[in-house]
């Protein structure tokens, strides 16, 4: 049996498709991350035993009331849920399925995993609080004449990686 308490759903800050030189270049040593929400509980509120998997939504509806082909995901075992600054802009939420803890997102609006496919996802065990992870793990970075910030995941934490991109277009792996 394994929890899923603490586990960390990131989208990598860095594309697939553009490559630069990042400067400080921590890619040996930890993932720049622009999106983080983790499962939460104490360690052992969310046991998984082998052959089961868990369900996490963008949002937690029936999809299929506005698309036959879609699917049912208003049972999921979790979503992700944005409070938006932007009243044009708002997001979903479904009372019935717990929310994953927003450690960290670059939008003021609410996020989705890019629609190009041109950044990677992965996931991770966070074995910091929260505050304890905001205030350790950022990462300023720059680029040509660009200044930035983000936070950083050290690669021992990701459980696993997916690199994204359009085969045209990809310049190199970023995990």
């Amino acid at each position: 049996t394994l929890y899923a308490d603490g586990l960390a759903l990131l989208e990598s800050d860095f594309l697939t498709v553009q490559k630069w030189d990042y400067k400080p270049d921590i890619m040996n040593d930890a993932f720049a991350v622009r999106a983080i929400y983790v499962v939460p509980g104490n360690g052992t509120q969310h046991p998984l035993k082998p052959g089961e998997s868990l369900t996490i939504a963008n949002n937690a509806m029936d999809h299929t009331t506005v698309n036959t082909n879609s699917i049912n995901l208003s049972k999921a075992d979790f979503e992700w849920y944005d409070v938006s600054s932007n009243p044009n802009v708002q997001d979903i939420d479904n009372p019935e399925v717990p929310n994953l803890d927003k450690y960290y997102c670059y939008t003021k609006t609410i996020w989705g995993i890019h629609g190009g496919g041109n950044r990677s996802i992965a996931i991770a065990k966070m074995p910091v609080s929260k505050e304890e992870y905001l205030t350790s793990y950022k990462y300023d970075y720059s680029y040509n004449t660009s200044n930035r910030s983000a936070y950083k995941i050290p690669n021992k934490w990701i459980v696993d990686a997916v690199n994204l991109s359009q085969k045209k277009d990809f310049a190199w792996i970023i995990t």
